[in-house]
């Protein structure tokens, strides 16, 4: 997991190449184009690397999910507003449900640490590190994000030897 400024993101190039098309999306004029619209949704490298950008009104912890994914990681970026993430350890946490075509799992369980994002901010997370989204950060319970979903390709390595 990755908490940074989106000025920062291109020093996490390198590590993975879908997350790199992913940073160097972000770092782009098209990003800055699709996010200033409504509500857009784009696949930058077909299903390996997406785009998504929507506006939420956060929640309490309770009535939010936490989340994982197996195959794709997400950058969590706040363009306008505030939210905060739970994040947990696995082993803190029981499986609620699985939808493997859509790479997600919910869990509950106790959240071990929180991180308030507010405009400029991101959040880079992994598969299998569990995270609660869209949590009402003080009193602002609106924002403004764009999340890229990334396929982890070292994953895919991995899976197959």
């Amino acid at each position: 997991m990755i908490y940074t400024k989106i000025s920062e993101a291109q020093k996490y190039l390198g590590m993975d190449e879908n997350l790199d098309k992913a940073i160097c999306f972000l770092m782009s004029d098209a990003f800055r184009e699709h996010s200033s619209r409504e509500c857009a949704k784009l696949e930058i490298d077909g299903k390996d690397v997406t785009f998504s950008c929507f506006e939420i009104e956060t929640v309490p912890p309770g009535e939010s999910c936490t989340e994982g994914h197996e195959y794709y990681g997400d950058i969590h970026i706040i363009l306008s507003g505030a939210e905060t993430i739970g994040i947990s350890d696995l082993d803190q946490m029981s499986l609620l449900s699985s939808d493997a075509a859509h790479d997600i799992s919910l869990y509950q369980g106790n959240i071990q640490n929180w991180i308030t994002l507010t405009a400029g901010e991101m959040l880079i997370v992994f598969p299998g590190e569990l995270h609660m989204p869209k949590v009402i950060a003080g009193n602002v319970n609106h924002a403004k994000k764009s999340v890229i979903k990334f396929r982890v390709s070292k994953k895919e390595i991995q899976d197959n030897e």
